[in-house]
């Protein structure tokens, strides 16, 4: 893309393209955009990675829990069983 400077003065606008030839600016600018995607789709990838990681991590702490509350009402239902089976082996 031509610069607004050459736009403005028209003289410019030669100088500028024998620049853009002699300093290769095109391919230099292509090179520069396909590393800037390049490390745009790596930081893509490392994101999802973090947020996947993030989500199975809730999903382990989910999971104990879970368990957790499984054991207590175990617990809750087995501990009144083994009193009476302690009261009734007492009073035989």
């Amino acid at each position: 893309d031509t610069p607004d400077v050459c736009w403005e003065n028209p003289d410019l606008d030669p100088l500028y393209r024998k620049v853009n030839t002699f300093l290769e600016l095109k391919p230099r600018v292509d090179l520069l955009n396909s590393r800037v995607e390049v490390v745009r789709e790596l930081l893509s990838v490392l994101s999802d990675e973090l947020h996947s990681k993030h989500a199975s991590r809730l999903e382990e702490i989910i999971i104990w829990l879970i368990t957790v509350e499984i054991l207590i009402e175990m617990v809750k239902d087995i501990v009144p069983l083994a009193n009476q089976w302690v009261q009734k082996q007492l009073s035989q």
